[in-house]
């Protein structure tokens, strides 16, 4: 695998990207917490009443997506060498900074690296990830509670505006992304909701759902969803 050559002018363009998104999160209530010994060096972790995490931030470029209007491809592309922990959150944003999109760790883990050539590199390591497992942010606006509640209230809209082939691909996407590639509960929902919600959106959708369930371990977790058409 190939690697991009570092460059300075590139660094400091990304550099301007994490400023930008921490700067955001602290206008909403989230506080820098500062610690020297981190992955890369010092790590900053953002902490609100709600949640707290780390985030990695890359800065895409006005080719691949200036950012006047959302990203418009189905899937989003995180460099399969980002280092994944559980409260590690990865933001892809906009060139002119006023758009992201967040992708969370229990879906990038799960998605395997596949190799894929760009304009600096070839062989580079990628996670092709799922645009619908991903929530929206727009830096202009503010946070309305946290990201996970957010998320969740996004995944419920998708869910409930089912009414066609079109809309039924994207809540099922959301809720369980696409085959071969199965997610869990999205970023905040419990597991229980989410179980709901997948019954609930293949009803509607003309399938039948049938649940079958543990006896001796009764917790939703433990689901396994068997569709009849």
């Amino acid at each position: 695998m190939n690697v991009k050559v570092y460059d300075a002018g590139d660094g400091e363009y990304g550099d301007a990207g994490e400023v930008a998104v921490r700067e955001y999160m602290k206008r909403n209530g989230y506080k820098a917490v500062r610690h020297p010994n981190g992955i890369y060096g010092e790590d900053v972790e953002l902490v609100s009443d709600c949640e707290r995490f780390y985030i990695e931030v890359e800065r895409a470029t006005e080719r691949r997506w200036k950012g006047s209007d959302w990203f418009s491809f189905p899937t989003l592309h995180v460099l399969a060498r980002r280092k994944i922990t559980p409260a590690r959150l990865f933001v892809t944003l906009s060139a002119d900074m006023s758009k992201a999109y967040v992708s969370f760790p229990d879906d990038l883990k799960r998605v395997d690296p596949v190799e894929m050539d760009n304009i600096h590199v070839k062989g580079e390591s990628i996670r092709d990830h799922d645009i619908l497992r991903c929530l929206p942010l727009n830096l202009r606006q503010p946070i309305n509670g946290s990201l996970a509640q957010m998320n969740v209230d996004r995944v419920r809209c998708l869910a409930d505006e089912v009414s066609c082939s079109r809309s039924y691909q994207n809540a099922i996407r959301a809720l369980r992304g696409r085959a071969p590639c199965l997610f869990g509960p999205p970023y905040g929902m419990d597991a229980d909701e989410w179980t709901d919600l997948v019954v609930s959106v293949e009803k509607r959708s003309g399938l039948t759902a049938h649940v079958r369930r543990d006896p001796s371990r009764p917790s939703s977790r433990q689901t396994t969803f068997v569709f009849d058409r």
